[in-house]
């Protein structure tokens, strides 16, 4: 009698998912954003952190606040919101010609009574 040839096992298809369903290590849809940004932005407030120093910002300030005292907005703004904070934004509602919002209510479910 011959023998029978043994089937090769097949693996079980995964779609490149591991058991949780998420993506396999070694699936190429699974690299997610590859940009080093977040990184490289660390990088830079690091380098600049150890490049300004105290007397740096101090003579900034004072040159900010110079040009303020000489009529420039855009200066006085920046002091302002730097030592004050930023002012929140309100938002008014109002109806036709800025006058008060009139609200119609229909009261549908009595309507079906009638």
């Amino acid at each position: 009698m011959a023998k029978k040839a043994k089937k090769p096992t097949k693996k079980p298809r995964t779609n490149g998912r591991n058991g949780k369903g998420q993506f396999a290590n070694g699936n190429k849809a699974g690299l997610g954003k590859q940009t080093p940004s977040a990184n490289h932005k660390q990088k830079l407030t690091e380098a600049f952190k150890a490049t300004v120093t105290e007397a740096d910002i101090i003579a900034i300030a004072k040159k900010m606040v110079a040009k303020a005292k000489k009529g420039d907005n855009q200066a006085a703004k920046d002091i302002l919101d730097r030592c004050l904070g930023r002012p929140k934004e309100t938002h008014e509602i109002g109806g036709i010609d800025g006058g008060p919002v009139t609200l119609q209510i229909i009261d549908y479910a009595g309507a079906s009574k009638k």
